[in-house]
């Protein structure tokens, strides 16, 4: 069963070149994290009120850990 996060993974991988298993979010060029944005707004994705760092970063490890998840 395919969920809506795993959509999301196979389509930063198909038009951003982001592979979520591997890639370190700060080595990421601009236009890549502007695609993680633009997810993360269509998802409706808000950080937590705690959280360190910026919403695109949060987003992505959010993405990571349920990609490694399902290995």
């Amino acid at each position: 069963m395919t969920t809506q996060k795993d959509m999301i993974v196979e389509q930063l991988k198909a038009k951003h070149g982001i592979n979520a298993k591997v890639d370190d979010f700060h080595a990421l060029t601009s236009s890549q994290v502007d695609g993680i944005l633009h997810w993360a707004k269509d998802y409706g994705y808000r950080k937590p009120k705690d959280a360190n760092g910026s919403t695109g970063r949060c987003f992505f490890q959010m993405l990571q850990r349920h990609a490694n998840k399902k290995v």
